[in-house]
């Protein structure tokens, strides 16, 4: 109709609108999504559209379910050494975590090589208690433990170069040296919750103390009977 009525006043009609053939913009991929994309070895720019990721909302997601598994088992101390092992794997991110965040700084001339050398020690782990196996809430402790580099972490990789980039010069990117360290949290996290299972068939058998009383209360029984029967018995 439009066409017709600039025909009707002697214009020429109007020319298609030519693609500019600018890209179309990427859907920014929540935390959750980039989690399952790690975990299919699927490449990730954690920092990629702003997506400011999160150190400790990782830890949380990660870690969460089966420190709930844990808390719910009737002794959930016996996973110490799971914990343990899924502790090493935090550490040796934040190890990764703060390397970054020293490079970072060490790119700007006022820094010196100390506080370069000071940046890469690792902090210090918190110390696990019985009570958050527990309780479970040894993972916010975590979480919150790396709290303070995650602002850090977050803008870092929001200006790092992305997974291949040419400038990088085929060196890994900053993504991909922590997913490299996330997947083995992943791994610590997975031995975890595959041991939850067996611990706790293990767990639901009667103890070796329940196990005697049983058999006490069993004879206690048996020998009540026996007396009852003679006393019935006809002399």
């Amino acid at each position: 109709m439009i066409a017709k009525r600039r025909a009707q006043r002697g214009l020429p009609p109007p020319a298609p609108l030519a693609p500019s053939g600018a890209p179309a913009p990427k859907a920014k991929a929540s935390q959750a999504e980039l989690t399952i994309r790690r975990r299919k070895r699927m490449t990730n720019d954690l920092g990629a559209g702003g997506n400011n990721w999160s150190l400790p909302t990782e830890i949380e997601s990660v870690c969460g379910p089966g420190a709930r598994l844990v808390s719910q088992l009737p002794e959930p101390r016996v996973m110490r050494r799971d914990i343990e092992a899924v502790v090493d794997a935090i550490h040796e991110m934040m190890h990764v975590t703060v390397a970054l965040l020293a490079e970072s700084k060490a790119s700007d001339p006022s820094t010196t090589r100390r506080l370069v050398a000071d940046l890469t020690v690792r902090p210090r782990l918190p110390e696990i208690t019985d009570e958050q196996i527990v309780s479970g809430s040894w993972v916010h402790a975590l979480a919150a433990w790396v709290e303070p580099y995650s602002g850090d972490l977050a803008a870092l990789l929001g200006r790092a170069l992305p997974p291949g980039h040419d400038g990088l010069k085929g060196s890994p990117s900053a993504s991909e040296r922590l997913e490299r360290a996330l997947r083995r949290l992943d791994s610590a996290v997975l031995d975890l919750e595959r041991h939850i299972p067996k611990v706790a068939a293990r767990q639901a058998l009667p103890s070796m103390e329940s196990h005697n009383r049983q058999q006490r209360e069993r004879a206690d029984a048996a020998r009540a009977e026996r007396v009852l029967a003679k006393l019935g018995s006809p002399k």
